[in-house]
């Protein structure tokens, strides 16, 4: 790799990182106000005035810097203004922003886009962010946006065949590409402590990856598989030499938070405010699957992420392997994320908490310290896909888990899944779509999961997946006259429900106290709403709020509480968010018709069973019209109800739960 060969595609045309940045200016967005906050508390400010001097390092091409550095002044500036020590000084200070990247990079694009009304100094500071840049003590703040991944160059004498990256090339490429990091790392941060002045900020933005994640897993919201993928045909085809293939690799490393919190303790000149991990996909609404979408909007976020990742990677490729390769690949690249978009399994909101799943199981879960059988139990787990979804990212991560253990061998332990739901469940469909080649043994529990199912101590890991808003009856005793649910029905229906709500849920974790092994988890998504909402609920359900869910289970005492919170999310479709003008009948029909064949899917048999089958068929013939007037008559498009998240781990000294659930049930 020359020492331009990271810089990106310059220049106003189609192909331009300027116009194809924009989830790069997203990603910025979701810390800004983390960035206001920090400037506010932390950033020491000279209390005579002079100049304040701002950096931002690794800058590129595109609008994305000019929006950093005027968010990061704005908040200087707001910080001057609030000081008691410097209110005197305001008019004092002046401020010189230097933007830094690569000999190579386009600066002269990026001048050109210089607002013409700044207030503050320019100037372009060519040169590698892991060498000295600036005069010592010269720096106030220093920013970093999603430019510390990529490594000075790729790792030296590495021997990684058929690969253009560290992914599926195993111990001695992850090896490899960490020392490249840490040397790489050492060097910036021992740069940056030269150049800040005391009491400087040094705020970055980077790609990482969960402690779960293997170094060498594919990462394809970083393209590395379909590059290579599309590398390996035109190698195939005799268009690009197999060694000029072999000798090609991506300089890019995502490390995780306790890697760089570790070079960042070595360095010994920093302090550390914030370290956390800021999760964002490149769909652009969470929980989104190839179901939510139509294939022309398949096709067109194929070719956006497509023209994304050429403003990235056209200079690599090109430099490499020539111009021609380098158009070659980019003209295959769309068609070949169209298909892998089209060939991703069914995104449910499970989806959105897939990672908090592998991320409490890494954390929290306790393997055993001997070979053993590893049991696995999804309640309410119905009869559709997801719950293999589910099953095969918990045992994903457990085997992940154990993998990274140095007293653990993947092959010592095996691993029981239990599914559960009710007697009327159809098992038999569920078999059906079981995994051919799945690796763990499988069984089916009849029963309310609000009773015992299982034996004492026996069950390492509890899931339920938006199973437990479901009651294990309707209140008895309730008059809610004209009504099929507590919405509307006051103060007497609320408590009616809630109350059954209780019982239901200390049944549940008694239950789950006597089952699960001391350290076992039991891990929760279940339909949640705000107080003032309880008079909205939907049908035959109890939504409790997270508060009561917490108190339920705080009162149960068997369990320490993990994580508790909520997953927002909109509908999956075009109009969410426009204006009523901006959608058209047709998006709208397509919605409804979704709705309401998901909404018949789950009450159908409860409708026949109480009003007969006619009276079922007519209602969810006659719900798409009306829920199609509904969407019509709102401004903008309603969102989903919220969802709750909740990880409880079983305590090794717990009280017995009984008066809690005598109480609740009185």
């Amino acid at each position: 790799m020359g020492k331009e060969a990271t810089v990106m595609v310059g220049g106003h045309g189609q192909n331009s990182y300027m116009h194809n940045s924009i989830h790069q200016r997203t990603r910025y967005d979701t810390v800004v106000n983390m960035v206001e906050e920090v400037i506010h508390e932390r950033l020491h400010i000279p209390t005579k005035g002079g100049t304040i001097r701002v950096a931002d390092l690794g800058c590129s091409v595109g609008p994305n810097t000019l929006h950093s550095m005027q968010t990061v002044l704005d908040a200087i500036g707001a910080k001057i203004k609030t000081s008691s020590s410097s209110q005197d000084h305001g008019r004092n200070y002046d401020f010189q922003v230097s933007f830094n990247d690569r000999i190579g990079n386009d600066f002269n694009t990026l001048f050109e886009f210089l607002p013409p009304n700044r207030q503050y100094f320019v100037a372009a500071v060519p040169g590698s962010f892991y060498s000295r840049l600036f005069p010592q003590n010269s720096i106030h703040y220093f920013n970093s946006s999603l430019a510390l991944h990529w490594l000075s160059r790729a790792p030296s004498g590495l021997v990684n065949k058929g690969r253009v990256h560290l992914h599926g090339g195993g111990a001695e490429a992850v090896a490899a590409y960490g020392n490249q990091f840490r040397a790489d790392m050492a060097a910036f941060l021992e740069a940056r402590a030269v150049e800040l002045v005391p009491g400087g900020l040094l705020v970055m933005l980077f790609v990482c990856r969960h402690e779960w994640m293997d170094a060498d897993a594919p990462r394809h919201d970083m393209w590395f598989p379909h590059i290579e993928s599309i590398l390996r045909e035109l190698v195939a085809e005799g268009k690009v030499k197999e060694e000029d293939l072999d000798s090609f690799q991506l300089p890019i490393y995502s490390p995780t938070v306790r890697e760089f919190k570790e070079m960042v303790e070595m360095n010994g000149s920093f302090s550390i405010h914030e370290a956390k991990i800021v999760d964002q996909g490149w769909r652009e609404k969470a929980g989104q699957g190839v179901e939510d979408h139509k294939t022309d909007d398949l096709h067109e976020k194929a070719r956006e992420l497509s023209l994304a990742a050429r403003a990235v990677f056209q200079e690599m490729v090109g430099n490499h392997f020539g111009g021609d390769v380098a158009e070659d690949l980019f003209q295959r690249l769309p068609a070949t994320a169209y298909q892998f978009f089209v060939n991703q399994p069914t995104r449910t909101r499970c989806a959105t908490t897939t990672d908090m799943v592998k991320e409490v199981i890494h954390q929290k879960l306790e393997i055993p310290t001997e070979a053993a059988t590893i049991s696995v139990a999804d309640l309410g787990c119905a009869v559709g896909p997801n719950t293999f979804h589910s099953i095969q990212t918990v045992v994903d991560a457990m085997k992940a888990k154990i993998k990274r253990s140095s007293s653990h061998q993947v092959g010592a332990f095996e691993f029981q899944v239990f599914l559960n739901d009710q007697i009327g469940n159809d098992f038999n469909t569920l078999f059906e779509s079981l995994p051919p080649n799945r690796q763990y043994f499988v069984a089916a529990v009849p029963g309310s999961f609000y009773s015992r199912l299982f034996p004492p101590n026996s069950i390492h890991y509890f899931n339920s997946s938006l199973a437990l808003h479901w009651l294990s009856r309707a209140p008895s005793g309730l008059v809610n006259k004209g009504r099929v649910h507590c919405h509307g029905g006051g103060a007497e229906a609320v408590a009616a429900y809630g109350g059954q709500f209780r019982a239901d849920i200390a049944a549940f974790l008694e239950a789950r106290a006597v089952e699960l092994v001391p350290g076992g988890l039991l891990v929760m998504l279940f339909g949640e709403v705000r107080e003032e909402d309880l008079d909205s609920f939907q049908l035959p359900i109890y939504s409790p709020t997270v508060g009561e869910f917490r108190e339920v289970v705080e009162m149960n005492g068997s369990y320490a509480i993990h994580v508790a919170e909520k997953v927002d999310e909109t509908w999956a479709s075009n109009g969410v968010g426009k204006e009523q003008e901006d959608r058209r009948k047709p998006d709208l029909d397509e919605l409804a018709r979704d709705m309401s064949r998901a909404t018949r899917a789950v009450f159908e048999d409860i409708v026949g069973d109480h009003f007969g089958k006619d009276v079922a068929g007519e209602v969810f013939r006659r719900l798409p019209e009306t829920v199609y007037q509904f969407f019509l008559a709102q401004p903008t498009m309603p969102t989903l109800p919220p969802t709750a998240f909740f990880v409880l781990q079983k305590k090794y000294y717990t009280k017995a739960p009984k008066a809690y659930l005598t109480k609740a049930k009185g």
